[in-house]
């Protein structure tokens, strides 16, 4: 399902509910969509990723709800917001289950100028995605003001959130309540990432099979809040 609007005219108000999409190149592409509505939908093996929100090149695609889907088996990404050199604000996913992608399980990239700010992942189980479980990125960019909260996060190959803002920014994110366990290397990681806040988190059984394992590690970072946080195995 392709979902077409243009970066000066995006399509508005969008409804897509129920079905299931699979064996496609991208199962749900939103191009330049604001205020969409995309809800109890199964998206699974598809050749690249389950759902796009594609704001990039000076567009933006903004204020739309993924809620109650699962995105499982892709080829590349879960769920890819897409926000380099333009905008992607105030998304939402919510209630989903991301599972088995090829890539990364959820990755809003900022890059190259642009804004990735006030989206929401929330009440999702994020599982056994090859590379990372979620992955913020704000390289050359701004990725800010972003909420995950509520998820379960488990058994992803690499570290099961990553917030990075190498040559832009990735600062005033919030990761709370999240339960992380069996992520591989990191359970929590943050990698040039400022001002953030890392709250009432339970991080277990990270494995880096060899060699260290963190429950919450940072590296560049300053003046980020970490507390009440749990970390055991």
């Amino acid at each position: 399902i392709d979902v077409v609007g243009v970066s000066n005219a995006p399509l508005r108000n969008v409804t897509i509910r129920g079905g299931s999409i699979s064996n496609f190149d991208t199962g749900l592409r939103c191009d330049y969509v604001q205020n969409g509505c995309f809800e109890q939908l199964s998206i699974s093996s598809n050749l690249s990723s389950g759902v796009l929100f594609n704001g990039a090149g000076t567009g933006r695609c903004s204020g739309n709800v993924l809620r109650a889907c699962a995105v499982g088996k892709n080829g590349s990404y879960g769920v890819f917001i897409h926000a380099n050199n333009g905008a992607c604000e105030a998304n939402e996913v919510r209630d989903c289950q991301i599972f088995d992608n090829a890539t990364y399980g959820i990755y809003l990239a900022a890059n190259s100028g642009g804004q990735g700010c006030d989206n929401v992942i929330a009440r999702c189980a994020v599982s056994g995605n090859l590379s990372y479980g979620v992955f913020l990125t704000g390289t050359g960019g701004v990725c800010s003001g972003n909420r995950i909260e509520g998820c379960t996060i488990f058994g992803n190959g690499s570290y099961g959130v990553t917030l990075s803002g190498v040559g832009g920014r990735c600062s005033g994110n919030s990761l709370a309540d999240n339960c992380l366990y069996q992520n591989t290397t990191h359970g929590i990681y943050l990698n040039v990432a400022n001002n953030n806040t890392i709250a009432d988190n339970h991080v277990s059984a990270t494995d880096a099979n060899a060699g260290l394992s963190f429950g919450v590690n940072w590296a560049i970072a300053a003046s980020n809040v970490v507390v009440r946080n749990t970390c055991s195995g």
